[in-house]
């Protein structure tokens, strides 16, 4: 993300053409979801809430993104489809959104449908 390296020369120099901002989405399973990956019975309980969250940056021609999502990995049709949607609707370039996985093991694998729809909605 050429942006974010850039960034403080830029600033250093005097320019002040500087955007940021943040945003969240709530992903936490419904309770009576059955989690496949470790023990095949409903979650019952909520230990920590599960979230896919934002930072967008920007220097009045450039923007990026970077998203964390609390699931076990970022997969490549999944990070894909999700760069390919944000670019969609944020016109954030696929190539200036990097994604990171907090790797939990206390979620379902989700469709990379799901996991673009919810990393749109943060980059917003």
């Amino acid at each position: 993300m050429a942006l974010a390296t850039q960034l403080p020369a830029r600033l250093a120099a005097g320019d002040t053409t500087f955007t940021a901002g943040v945003g969240e989405v709530a992903i936490t399973p419904d309770v009576k979801m059955t989690n496949h990956y470790t023990t095949h019975k409903p979650f019952g309980v909520v230990h920590d809430p599960l979230h896919v969250r934002a930072l967008v940056i920007g220097d009045g021609a450039t923007r990026g993104a970077l998203l964390v999502w609390d699931l076990l990995d970022a997969g490549n049709s999944a990070v894909a489809r999700a760069r390919e949607e944000i670019e969609r609707v944020t016109g954030i370039p696929a190539s200036q959104v990097i994604i990171n996985a907090t790797h939990t093991h206390c979620w379902i694998i989700p469709t990379a449908a799901a996991v673009a729809t919810w990393a749109c909605r943060a980059t917003r």
